[in-house]
């Protein structure tokens, strides 16, 4: 059984006010996309705000019935964990396998009915590292088993390859883009490395858009998984 602990302590997580851009990602999940159930969310650069949609498709997917698994794998700055529970220092995926706990020790209730969470843990590693023992693919896999969906939380793929090698063994990737923000030929090469690396590249979702300048046109030929 999952243990209980205070999370979304931050009531501004919730973003009801783009509601209806959820729902449009959620109805393209279930419509096209019906054999994906790992989802790695990452980004070009910091501040693109990844983490914050990760857990509002996650939430709203909780919303419709879903049950869903937050993860962080974020290794080196837990944005995901530090999002949910502050400064709280939990077991998670790295305490995991490093001291070869239960899945139960590292697994959180949180107050949003049909989300759980595995934080991040307290002991250092690395993606290369697990990656390179099968270590985080045996666990994915075994957590597909239980969950309809579970939303992977990563580092932006500037700061290391993170993202590139975790994409491989998730079922699908998306690439969260702040409108007006990054470089075009810096996305353009993440997303040649994406689509080569994932299993399944999803797409971009564009956040903080304009809606007066709504078509974002310098993407050129590459579709958007959805847009706010």
């Amino acid at each position: 059984m999952a243990k209980r602990w205070e999370t979304f302590k931050n009531k501004e997580i919730i973003d009801f006010a783009n509601k209806e851009y959820y729902i449009d990602i959620i109805t393209n999940l279930e419509v096209f996309k019906k054999n994906v159930k790992s989802i790695l969310f990452t980004a070009n650069i910091k501040n693109e705000n990844e983490t914050r949609v990760s857990v509002n498709t996650a939430f709203y997917l909780a919303r419709a019935g879903f049950k869903v698994l937050l993860l962080d794998m974020d290794f080196r700055k837990r944005r995901l964990s530090n999002l949910l529970i502050g400064n709280a220092e939990l077991n998670g995926v790295t305490d995991y396998f490093s001291e070869n706990l239960p899945i139960n020790d590292v697994l959180y209730e949180t107050e949003i009915f049909n989300i759980h969470f595995i934080p991040s843990g307290r002991t250092k590693s690395t993606a290369v590292d697990l990656l390179n023992r099968n270590y985080l693919k045996m666990l994915i896999n075994g957590l597909e088993d239980i969950y309809d969906y579970i939303i992977i939380n990563c580092a932006p793929m500037s700061f290391c390859s993170d993202a590139m090698l975790l994409s491989s063994i998730c079922n699908g990737t998306v690439l969260v883009t702040k409108s007006n923000f990054v470089r075009r030929d810096i996305v353009l090469d993440n997303l040649n490395i994406l689509r080569k690396s994932s299993n399944e590249f999803l797409g971009i979702i564009l956040n903080s858009v304009d809606m007066k300048e709504a078509t974002y046109g310098s993407f050129g030929k590459y579709k958007n998984f959805g847009k706010y």
